[in-house]
């Protein structure tokens, strides 16, 4: 099977083939397969990043893998007809979830489909027992509801929490040479304050955010995007309405890799540079600001690299670094890890901390455990992998070690552990089944939940 990846394939006919769920005939794989929606031709199509006559295939493939419908994208030209043949994943879910850690659990229940009538087309209904409250949400998610843009809802309710969004957004790819973004945010919640995993106060706060963003390439410039916008911010008694200019500059392209997201499947991920600068101005004070992206992403054979910045000093202040390595010693040991650094100042809700222990980092310590606002963490981890069983799951072990200094209070804390992984390897977007088993000074606590570590 030859494949294109990286090339233009200019004015040809494409053609759209699938492959079966399941290959083995059992028949309870063949009820499965009856419940599964077929992808619509046009909706696949539709997808196809073009540039002028051209598609783009490498973005097209990547465009297509996002979407978390397919398992395997295969293609390859015959005549002049481009061939692309996909594996549909199951999509159509009862969801019943349960996961926790550091002490705390929440569990819930749903219906969700990623793929309604064929069209591509992610509604999903949930209620959720969650580890401070239940609620209530609503979401929904339809890609190329016009030109390389895609829309999303939210909506969630509750007695401490009451959220409603809409957003367009352009799918990220130097060959959407117009983007459009709009974003609209009403929401009001009640948080609480922790301290060594209990609640010691909490407060509220309400919201609106209204954002419209427009920007475009030059040809003779591909890769630069200038842009405007306006957006309004309402935080509690606070109104901030401002003009912002900047630019995008998407030095990237995709790439072919494995053993980041999942189980050895091939993944398409950005390569490269991608530097985003918004310039703020407040058109009702003099108060103005800045916020700065920049993502850099290397993919070798035997060795992969994630790495993020964000700055903001706009309403929000804060600096966020993260780097994320991974190291393929053989087809099924990957050692991976995690360095992350942040600092906040203040957060939208007027906070500025962020919570370390049981259910983000330090798995060995009770959720909720530390509050900071300035700290550096590290998760190591070795991560084992097993072959598929019954064309239904892979199985994985992990080995780890996360640690933390929290630089504004003077600590470090250390926690050790093992976990298993369970990849669903039919299901939407190839879900990883986690269960942790994290040790400490503070005692030993289980993680479980979806996905992994990072």
């Amino acid at each position: 099977m030859k494949f294109f990846l990286f090339l233009f394939i200019i004015k040809t006919e494409v053609k759209i083939v699938y492959k079966p769920l399941f290959e083995s005939k059992f028949f309870l794989y063949n009820i499965a397969q009856k419940l599964t929606f077929k992808p619509k031709n046009f909706r696949v199509k539709n997808l196809l990043i073009k540039d002028r006559d051209s598609i783009v295939l490498s973005e097209s493939l990547r465009r297509l893998k996002n979407t978390g419908i397919f398992s395997e994208i295969e293609n390859f030209k015959k005549n002049d007809t481009l061939i692309i043949k996909l594996r549909p994943l199951f999509t159509l879910a009862l969801f019943f979830s349960f996961e926790g850690g550091g002490g705390l659990t929440q569990k819930g229940i749903g219906l969700w489909e990623h793929n309604l009538l064929g069209l591509l087309f992610d509604i999903r209904v949930n209620y959720i027992w969650g580890y401070e409250y239940p609620y209530f949400y609503l979401q929904s998610f339809y890609p190329e509801f016009f030109k390389n843009h895609d829309i999303s809802t939210f909506f969630l309710n509750s007695k401490n929490s009451k959220t409603k969004s809409l957003s367009i957004l352009p799918y990220i790819s130097p060959y959407t040479n117009e983007r459009i973004f709009l974003n609209y945010t009403d929401y009001y919640k009640k948080d609480f304050l922790y301290e060594k995993g209990f609640i010691v106060d909490s407060f509220e706060s309400k919201g609106k955010n209204l954002g419209v963003e427009i920007s475009k390439s030059f040809e003779k410039i591909p890769p630069f995007f200038p842009s405007i916008g306006y957006g309004f911010t309402k935080l509690n008694n606070n109104n901030y309405h401002f003009l912002q200019i900047g630019f995008e500059i998407d030095k990237t392209k995709t790439k072919e890799t494995k053993f980041i997201k999942n189980f050895g499947e091939t993944e398409y991920m950005k390569k490269g540079l991608f530097l985003k600068i918004n310039i703020y101005k407040n058109i009702k004070s003099r108060i103005k600001g800045l916020e700065g992206k920049i993502m850099y992403n290397n993919f070798k054979k035997n060795y992969n690299s994630i790495n993020h910045l964000t700055y903001k000093n706009f309403i929000e202040m804060s600096l966020n670094l993260k780097s994320s390595n991974y190291f393929i010693i053989k087809n099924f040991i990957v050692l991976a890890f995690l360095l992350s650094y942040e600092k906040m100042w203040k957060l939208r809700n007027n906070t500025f901390h962020r919570y370390l222990g049981g259910l983000y980092g330090l798995r060995g310590y009770k959720a909720f455990y530390y509050r900071t606002s300035n700290y550096i963490l590290n998760i190591s981890e070795i991560r084992l992998y097993f072959n598929e069983l019954f064309e239904l799951f892979k199985p994985g072990i992990v080995f780890f070690i996360d640690n933390s200094y929290m630089f504004d209070r003077k600590t470090f804390a250390f926690s050790y552990g093992f976990g298993i992984r369970i990849e669903l390897t039919k299901s939407f977007n190839l879900p990883v089944l986690r269960l942790d088993f994290g040790f400490s000074e503070e005692g030993k606590y289980i993680s479980f939940g979806e996905g992994k570590s990072f």
